[in-house]
Parts: structure tokens; C-alpha cells; sequence
């Protein structure tokens, strides 16, 4: 019986022992069967602040595409341009320049009473015959105008070309000019004319060049004596230029537009004459000088296009010989040969100097106050280019 209760005994003590070591380690429970008590953790800190979200970054500007870089054959390029248009420049001025020269001689001539090259035809005979009309009127008019007002207009056009590599080129001009004059006293002349020109140049690079020039020009001449006399001009103009790049070029495919001002001065002494009862005289000693400067303008290449002016500077010798033709009482025919030599003493371009130029015309008066005069002439002696120009002018005098 004691036994039997010894071994429950140890069977009791066995089971508890057995739940014992069942249960988890930790802190001792006051019941067993309780829910465990939670591990005291970290004391709780304050909520973390949301990150702000990154804010989008703006999109960068788009930035210009950079000019093209210059190239050594588009520096070149703009070198030819250049040089192209100064040649040609050069050579429409020296054209203009013989123009305004002829003009001025022709309106000088008139007051010489020996009456050639320049219409009305006055002789020295005609004077007793009374008042006349036009600049050779003189004393014994009726008014201020009468005998010294001389109204007149012109125009004029030129083919030219240059053969200097690299600058070839052909080129077409025309001018209209109307001007007034007047006599203050009988022996001297004051003038002014407005003007209008344009050229148009093809150079053999497929590159082009046009100019619309509106100018202004006075003018004055003094007779010293009966036979010779010396007049003077000056002219002033601005030429609206644009520069045109055929395709391909490295310049840039395009039309590019710039001012140019050029002036023009000039004196030269006359001698004017009649030989016997039909032929006349006439010759003609001068100095012209003329500039033009040019606007830059920059190409789509990134290359700056900057001409360089344009200087001329010349001294001439012409002459004339006419024939007097006479039909009705007051009507009478001038044909007449000319002949002119000219020295470039200044050249911006360089190349040859001396140049000489043959032609010929009419000249009719219709009446005693108005006449009309047609001529040509074209050049022969220079190498590196060549002009030939027609031109047409009316007169009415007062």
C-alpha cells in the first residue's frame, strides 16, 4: 500500500516536472494557464514626416543651334564676294563718271557763243540779228528767265564687263537724270539734277549683284573767254545694293541687301570753236575722283562679307568734230565723231590704267529752244574690260 502510493507520488512530481519544462523561457507567470505579458519594447518616438516628393525639374530651354563654323572655302568665298564687287563698283563708276562729265560739258558749251558742240548753234554773226532764245540769249530778254533758264533730261544705258580673274563679270546699267540750270550773270552757270540708276551684275560664280541708285549732282561752269571756259560737279548718291548666292553656295543660299554712298567730283576746262561756217571743235581736259563705301552684311554661312571702298580717280583728255547741217530757218543737224583718253592716276582694284573710248551721234535742234541729241561710244584700248554706251538727251531752253 505504501508502495502504491510512493509511486503516484512520483508520478504526480514526474508530471509537473514534465509541464514545467514544456513552457517557454522568460519572466515567471503567476498562472500558467494567463496570456504571457508583452515584452516591453522601445519607448515609441515622434512620427517620422512623410519625405517630401521630389518636384519635377523643369524641361531645359531649348538653346540656338551654334552658326556654322567658318571653313577655309567659305572665307575664300567671301574674299571673291568682296573683291567682285568692288570691281564691279569700279567699273559702273567710272562709267557714271563720263556720263555726269559729258553732261555738264555739254550745258558749259552752251554759253559759248561760238554755239558748238552744244545746241542752240550760235554764231558770232547771229548776234546783231537781236534777242535770242536759249542760254546764248544774253542781255535784251523780257524777263529773268528769258535767254538763261535751261530745263533738261537724260538717259543713258551701258553694257559693260570685266575679264580680271577672279572676278569676270557682265554687267547692264541704265540712268535718268533730269536737271535745271540758269545763267547768273551771262557768263556764269549754276545747275542741279536728280538722278535714278540701276545695275544689274552677273559674275561668272553664278553670284549677282543689283543696285538702285538715287543721286543728286551740281553743277556750275565760267566762261573765260569767248572760246574757254571751266566747270565743276559734285554728285552724291546712295546705291540700295543686294547680293544674291546661288545654290550650293558655301556662302549660303540667298539675297543679302546693304547701302553703299558714293561721291563724285570733277572740274575740267573747254575749249569750244567754230572752223569756217560748218565745222566745229571741240575739247575737253579734266580730273574726276570718286568713292563709294560699302555696308557689311554677314551670310548664313557665319561669315561677315566687309567690301572695301572703292576708289577712282582719273584725268581725261576728249575731243569732238561736227559738221553743221542746216534745214528750215531755224532747224539745223550736228553730226559729230568724238575721241576720249583717260588715266586711272588712283585704282582700288589695281590692273591696267590707261583707257581710251571712240563713238559718234546727232544732235538736232527742232526750234531755237528745244534740241535733242542721240550718241554712242565704246571702249578700245583696255585689256580687262570693256563698255559701250548709248544715251539719249532733250533740252528746252528758256
Amino acid at each position: 500500500m505504501g508502495l502504491r502510493k510512493l509511486s503516484w507520488s512520483l508520478g504526480i512530481v514526474l508530471a509537473v516536472l514534465l509541464a514545467g519544462a514544456a513552457l517557454p523561457s522568460g519572466p515567471a507567470h503567476a498562472q500558467f494557464t494567463g496570456d504571457p505579458e508583452p515584452e516591453p519594447g522601445p519607448e515609441p518616438g515622434p512620427e517620422p514626416s512623410p519625405e517630401p516628393s521630389p518636384s519635377p525639374s523643369p524641361s531645359p530651354s531649348p538653346t540656338p543651334s551654334p552658326a556654322p563654323s567658318p571653313t577655309p572655302s567659305s572665307e575664300a568665298e567671301a574674299r571673291a564676294a568682296e573683291s567682285g564687287t568692288e570691281a564691279s563698283a569700279t567699273a559702273n563708276t567710272r562709267i557714271t563718271n563720263r556720263r555726269l562729265i559729258a553732261l555738264v560739258n555739254r550745258r558749259t558749251s552752251s554759253m559759248l557763243l561760238t554755239g558748238q558742240p552744244a545746241v542752240p548753234f550760235v554764231r558770232r554773226e547771229d548776234l546783231a540779228s537781236g534777242p535770242l532764245t536759249g542760254l546764248s540769249g544774253g542781255e535784251g530778254t523780257e524777263s529773268w528767265a528769258l535767254g538763261r533758264l535751261g530745263l533738261w533730261a537724260d538717259g543713258a544705258g551701258t553694257v559693260s564687263g570685266g575679264f580680271r580673274r577672279p572676278d569676270k563679270f557682265w554687267a547692264g546699267q541704265y540712268s535718268v537724270m533730269v536737271g535745271a540750270d540758269v545763267r547768273v550773270p551771262d557768263d556764269i552757270l549754276a545747275g542741279a539734277s536728280l538722278g535714278y540708276e540701276h545695275v544689274d551684275v552677273d559674275f561668272n560664280t553664278n553670284r549677282d549683284r543689283t543696285v538702285h541708285y538715287t543721286f543728286a549732282t551740281v553743277y556750275g561752269a565760267a566762261l573765260l573767254t569767248d572760246t574757254l571756259s571751266v566747270d565743276g560737279l559734285a554728285s552724291y548718291g546712295v546705291g540700295a545694293n543686294t547680293t544674291r548666292e546661288p545654290a550650293g553656295s558655301v556662302l549660303g543660299t540667298g539675297e543679302y541687301d546693304y547701302l553703299s554712298h558714293r561721291v563724285i567730283a570733277a572740274t575740267s576746262l573747254s575749249y569750244n570753236t567754230m572752223v569756217g561756217e560748218r565745222v566745229t571743235v571741240f575739247g575737253n581736259g579734266g580730273i574726276t575722283y570718286s568713292h563709294e563705301a560699302f555696308e557689311g552684311y554677314d551670310t548664313a554661312s557665319g561669315i561677315a562679307v566687309e567690301t572695301s571702298d572703292a576708289f577712282l580717280g582719273q584725268l581725261h583728255l576728249e575731243g569732238e568734230l561736227g559738221y553743221v547741217f542746216e534745214y528750215g530757218a531755224e532747224s539745223r543737224l550736228q553730226p559729230f565723231l568724238t575721241t576720249r583718253l583717260e588715266y586711272d592716276y588712283i585704282t582700288s582694284i589695281g590692273g591696267e590704267r590707261f583707257g581710251a573710248l571712240v563713238g559718234g551721234g546727232l544732235r538736232a535742234q527742232i526750234s531755237p529752244a528745244f534740241s535733242v541729241e542721240a550718241s554712242g561710244r565704246t571702249e578700245v584700248a583696255r585689256t580687262e574690260s570693256t563698255s559701250t554706251s548709248f544715251a539719249l538727251t532733250s533740252r528746252f531752253q528758256f
